[in-house]
């Protein structure tokens, strides 16, 4: 039996709705047993709820919603693993982060995982697929439509969906998909990435470059919206099939741990990502009896937004830095603009 967890977000305008409900019909079609966790805020909306107020008020409306959250999520994940259904695709219209995109504060929703007894870099792990699905508002006034529900402004609509994506930068496997104007190709895009991850033919599309400049001032970009500093010792375990690797990521986050696996194939001079899950210490343990450790490093990383909403991670292990970003978003052509891709910061 597996199960599969996949987070489709987005900041409202984002079709989320519209997309889980394409997406429930594909994998359908495919033998999939497709569960789908509705949105909570949207639920709570239904039932007379307001979402918006003062911000005393957001304060307990979030608090109710990463309740009914956390309870439906683990309802729905026990149900999927005490089951005997087969091959299980859990769909997740928002997910428990979401929650840090609608409070001023990040410590406000610190506090809240504290008094439900939960911590972040857990909860975050523990999806194997996080979808971000950028609001047609990024394409202005002509595109951008609201419901009675979410009845945002444009220019709320892209604070919020800024704000959404900075919420889930921590990720293991995040992958953002910008609105089109196009009507059809955005849902073909989430369609054939989620299919391609079942299927074991997602293709690691990120590079990793050395920063020769050491002048970057790191708490520079942490002062101004980066996401805090995430301490990682990857190890790379070598299995028996010559194409296949292993990296286990231990995750320590805001006094946290986590251990994240990621299974990858290399096929004609491209690598694909097989699995990314969340996995327990015994589990390691057994995977590294049964194979062969062949690197350990152990970095530090710190993921932001840069002006251009690209996603961005700057790694530094004991002598070097490193900048790592998706290849389809652009292409870094020297030290210089690297240096400028870094410094150009959104400030949320």
């Amino acid at each position: 039996m597996k199960i599969t967890k996949i987070v489709l977000t987005g900041g409202p305008g984002s079709g989320k709705t519209t997309m889980i409900e394409a997406l429930k019909s594909n994998l359908k079609e495919k033998g999939y047993k497709v569960i789908v966790v509705n949105e909570t805020a949207r639920e709570l909306a239904e039932e007379g709820i307001a979402l918006g107020g003062s911000y005393d008020y957001v304060l307990h409306l979030q608090e109710l919603v990463l309740k009914r959250q956390l309870h439906k999520e683990r309802d729905i994940e026990d149900f999927a693993k005490n089951s005997c259904l087969k091959d299980v695709v859990i769909l997740y219209d928002r997910g428990v982060l979401d929650n840090k995109a609608y409070l001023k504060l990040n410590d406000d929703f610190k506090y809240m995982l504290i008094k439900n007894n939960e911590k972040e870099i857990k909860i975050c792990d523990k999806y194997n697929l996080v979808i971000d699905l950028k609001s047609a508002a990024n394409l202005g006034y002509e595109f951008y439509r609201n419901d009675e529900i979410r009845g945002e402004r444009l220019e709320d609509a892209l604070n919020l969906d800024y704000k959404t994506t900075n919420a889930w930068a921590l990720a293991p496997n995040l992958k953002i998909i910008n609105p089109t104007v196009k009507m059809g190709e955005k849902e073909e895009k989430v369609i054939k990435l989620v299919n391609d991850y079942l299927n074991g033919e997602m293709e690691m599309t990120y590079n990793k470059e050395q920063i020769e400049d050491k002048s970057i001032d790191l708490n520079n970009i942490l002062e101004n919206g980066a996401v805090s500093v995430v301490f990682c010792t990857n190890y790379y375990i070598d299995s028996k099939k010559d194409n296949i690797k292993y990296i286990v990521s231990k995750r320590i986050y805001d006094e946290s741990e986590s251990l994240v696996l990621k299974k990858l194939r290399e096929e004609n001079g491209k690598t694909y990502l097989m699995e990314c899950s969340s996995i327990g210490k015994e589990e390691f343990r057994k995977l590294r009896m049964e194979n062969r450790v062949i690197k350990t490093e152990v970095v530090a990383e710190i993921t932001f937004l840069n002006e251009e909403g690209k996603l961005i991670t700057i790694q530094k292990d004991k002598d070097d830095l490193y900048i790592i970003y998706d290849k389809n978003d652009y292409k870094l052509d020297d030290e210089k603009d690297i240096k400028t891709k870094i410094k150009k910061l959104k400030v949320s």
